[in-house]
């Protein structure tokens, strides 16, 4: 099953194909957009249930009026919100269910000089739970220059909570995390730290479900009180070194804690075990090798 996005023509959409894996041949066409509807759905991640085969796909949908590709037309800069859509397929390959959830935008600019800022979702992790709900994340990257390149700044968890009649959207916001930007952010163009950029617009499609060549979110997770916690990674190329630490709350107060800083030289890394264990290590010399078993 392929996603595809038709740009002109009697079938411009977007469209689920279901193709024999063997020959290719085309057994099913599943157009996602309505008569006259004037969105683009870009998809982000998808899930299969197996007792029924069903197909559950999330992503973010974009009026055209901001973006299309044909007119090289990018406008999302300042939007006071986003916008998702779920889609569910039954094993046939038919559209049985299509919810949209509008999400607001909390702006943290600040000072006499506003800065454009543009929001886009990267989705991740998406899961069923046993009451039938379903569960998934989200990293949350901005631009501020219109350009196609866009930092990490944010994680959110989201719940598609079953009701008779589909999903509802637990209630839930995008904004960015001042202790994140702040941890790894710079003034260094070349600073390939969290950043995900796409070559031109017709690629905008992967950046929804693309990865990061440095990463600076290595492990998001929610605490016992279901506080967010981040597991960060940054590299100085100045330095020459990496660091890593624990964004969390610390008597109600959230902090960065530093837990290691570990020359290029040294070839570090960070192995994850589970969400709450993980093992970072280095070569200490030719025969040796340092690990530190990390629990949070």
């Amino acid at each position: 099953m392929v996603f595809v996005h038709v740009s002109e023509g009697i079938k411009k959409g977007q469209w689920i194909l279901k193709l024999d894996a063997s020959s290719g041949h085309l057994i099913k066409a599943t157009k996602l957009n309505d008569k006259n509807e004037s969105l683009t759905f870009f998809y982000g991640s998808h899930l299969i249930t197996p007792s029924n085969r069903k197909l559950h796909i999330i992503g973010e949908e974009i009026s055209e009026s901001l973006v299309d590709v044909r007119q090289n037309k990018f406008q999302l800069s300042d939007a006071s919100q986003l916008n998702i859509f779920y889609l569910e397929l039954d094993s046939l390959g038919n559209l049985e269910k299509k919810h949209h959830y509008k999400m607001p935008i909390n702006s943290t600019s600040s000072g006499a000089k506003k800065t454009r800022n543009t929001y886009l979702l990267n989705f991740l992790k998406f899961e069923t739970t046993v009451e039938g709900d379903f569960i998934f994340e989200s990293d949350v990257f901005k631009n501020t220059d219109q350009s196609f390149c866009f930092s990490y700044v944010n994680s959110i968890p989201f719940r598609l909570k079953k009701q008779d009649d589909g999903y509802q959207l637990t209630k839930t916001s995008v904004s960015s995390n001042k202790l994140i930007e702040d941890f790894y952010i710079t003034q260094d163009k070349m600073d390939l730290n969290g950043k995900q950029c796409v070559d031109s617009l017709s690629d905008l499609p992967k950046f929804f479900y693309g990865k990061t060549n440095f990463p600076v979110k290595l492990l998001f997770k929610l605490d016992s009180t279901q506080n967010p916690c981040w597991l960060l990674s940054k590299h100085s190329f100045q330095k020459n070194n990496v660091n890593y630490s624990i964004v969390h709350p610390v008597n109600k107060i959230y902090k960065v804690d530093a837990i290691s800083d570990v020359s290029e030289l040294k070839s570090p890394g960070l192995f994850i075990l589970s969400d709450n264990t993980f093992l970072i290590f280095h070569q200490s010399d030719e025969n040796h090798l340092d690990l530190n078993y990390f629990s949070w």
